[in-house]
Parts: structure tokens; C-alpha cells; sequence
């Protein structure tokens, strides 16, 4: 009579060799993916280093230019001897014209506000470059700048007084005044820079490491 054909015999190893090509093939694959993400975040990472090591040199070559124009005779070194003259003058009891022309007449050029850079400051504030840098850097950086700014302040609050219309300025009393507030203008003046000189040494130090 007829009988079913009988199911051909299946190898029972067959499954287990091809489980194990599979994982072998997915490991295969998964390696591979972790391999390119390392690679991929090593030259992230190589990236971000070359970044703040172009940033630090950007801030040492606009730190030194700011250091160059603070040793020269036009700034510091003309902001003291001005204060000196102004302190000097300030302790005149009844000061005439006459006085106040003396004392301006060594410094017939009148104030020389000193041209600090910050390009570099100002175009890095707002990205992620400024904040890849170490925090005791990124604060000393900070304390420069605003520094900067307040002898900026001082030399525009003071020409703005300067260019009041005034017709009391020839009395003695406008003239005492004057050089009152000149001589406190210039000394804090010579404070901020005279800080700035020092932030700037020190700062050359770390960032030339």
C-alpha cells in the first residue's frame, strides 16, 4: 500500500552553528560601530584641544600687544606723571587759571586713553571655545577684560565732563574742583592700569605654559 514519504533527517548541529554565525556576525558589526565612534570622538576630542590651544595663543599674542602699549611712554608711564602733577596741584589752596595752565603746559597733548585690545575676548565670548578652557583660566581671562573696561569707563565718564558747557570756569572754585576730580580720574586710572600690568604678567605665565 502507500505510505507517506518519510521527512528527510535534519542535522541537529545546524542551528547551533548558525546561532553562533550570527552573534559572530552581529559582534562583527557592533565592533565595528564602537570602533567608529572612538575614532570619531578621538578626533572630537583632538579638535577641541587644537581650538583652545589656538585660543590660548590668540589671547597671549592680544595680551602681550595690551602689555607693550601699558610700558610705553604714551600710557602708564604718562598717566603717572600726569597724576603726579594733578596731586601736586590739588594741594593748592586758591588755584588760578594760571595754575591750571602750568600744570597742563608739560602735558600740552593732552590725556592719551589707552587702546586696549579685546577682539579676541569679544569674538570668542559667545562660543564653546571660551568654555573649553580650565576655569582658573577662564576667570583670570574675565577679571582682564572687565578690568579693561573700567579704565575705558573712567577716561569716557571723564571726557564727558570735560565737555560740559560751563561758564563758571575760570573761578576758583570751578578751578579747584577741576583739578580735584582730574587728579581722582587719573588715579584711579593709574590704579586700573597698574593692576592690568600685573594680571597681564601673570597671565603670560599660565598661558605660555
Amino acid at each position: 500500500g502507500w505510505r507517506a514519504a518519510a521527512a528527510p533527517s535534519q542535522d541537529p548541529a545546524m542551528p547551533r552553528i548558525e546561532i553562533r554565525r550570527l552573534l559572530a556576525e552581529s559582534t562583527l558589526i557592533i565592533l565595528s560601530i564602537l570602533f567608529a565612534l572612538a575614532v570619531d570622538a578621538q578626533w572630537e576630542a583632538h579638535r577641541e584641544r587644537r581650538q583652545v590651544e589656538q585660543a590660548r595663543a590668540a589671547f597671549v599674542e592680544e595680551i602681550r600687544a595690551n602689555l607693550a602699549l601699558l610700558e610705553g611712554d604714551r600710557y602708564l608711564p604718562y598717566h603717572r606723571a600726569m597724576w603726579e602733577s594733578f596731586r601736586a596741584g590739588s594741594r593748592i589752596e586758591n588755584p588760578t587759571l594760571d595754575d591750571l595752565y602750568a600744570i597742563y603746559e608739560e602735558f600740552n597733548n593732552g590725556v592719551w586713553p589707552t587702546p586696549f585690545r579685546d577682539a579676541v575676548w569679544r569674538s570668542l565670548s559667545n562660543t564653546e571655545i571660551l568654555g573649553r578652557l580650565p576655569f582658573d583660566e577662564l576667570f583670570m581671562l574675565s577679571d582682564i577684560y572687565r578690568e579693561q573696561e573700567n579704565v575705558d569707563g573712567w577716561h569716557h565718564r571723564m571726557f564727558d565732563i570735560w565737555a560740559e558747557s560751563r561758564s563758571d570756569r575760570e573761578l576758583p572754585a570751578f578751578i579747584k574742583d577741576d583739578i580735584q576730580r582730574t587728579r581722582t580720574y587719573l588715579s584711579d586710572v593709574v590704579a586700573g592700569e597698574e593692576r592690568l600690568l600685573a594680571q597681564y604678567r601673570a597671565a603670560l605665565e599660565v598661558l605660555e605654559e
